[in-house]
């Protein structure tokens, strides 16, 4: 049996729309405000901050991850920025437009999203580093094309959030056996 992340989870919560599979995702059972006090206290000594945000949440973190990797074949397609929306929403309680997505697409385009998320990944805890991965993995198969550029990134942002090769991937085979499940 798995000894991996989802198979620990007390009360899954799904979010996203039913009516797609793929953007229907499990993680932690947690509310819907902003990350932990520990997480942002560093966070906020960080200094990294997202556009027009008061401060990195868990939810911005989680949006970094996704708009590196959907965006690092050169272009966002619809049903990834419909992903990445309604992840974000779910997760913070906030709404983004397309464009906010398409800006924050650009913004990591110019920055250095990987060096963001390397010092982060000092100080964000597991759980928010596996959700990470797992919404990052789901933008990656929301075009259903894998480019190979996608899935360099996610390999660099697994790498920059010092997971294991081994728990990186127990956290993509957990997450395939729960959309065959969802599809079966």
């Amino acid at each position: 049996m798995l000894s991996c992340c989802c198979a620990r989870l007390k009360k899954p919560r799904v979010i996203a729309q039913s009516c797609r599979p793929l953007q229907r995702l499990v993680f932690r059972p947690l509310g819907k405000g902003p990350a932990s006090h520990h997480n942002r206290a560093k966070d906020s000594a960080s200094g990294g901050k997202m556009a027009d945000k008061p401060g990195n949440t868990e939810a911005d973190w989680i949006l970094k991850a996704m708009v590196a990797v959907a965006a690092s074949d050169g272009a966002l397609d619809d049903r990834e920025i419909g992903l990445i929306q309604q992840i974000y929403q779910d997760r913070s309680g906030r709404s983004l437009t397309a464009d906010e997505v398409k800006r924050a697409a650009k913004a990591a385009a110019r920055g250095d999203t990987l060096a963001e998320i390397t010092a982060a990944g000092r100080v964000l805890d597991k759980t928010t580093k596996e959700e990470m991965i797992r919404a990052a993995y789901l933008a990656l198969l929301a075009d259903d094309r894998i480019a190979g550029e996608e899935r360099k990134k996610l390999k660099d942002i697994a790498a920059a959030l010092q997971v294991s090769e081994i728990h990186f991937g127990a956290i993509l085979e957990d997450l395939a056996i729960w959309l065959a499940r969802l599809r079966s």
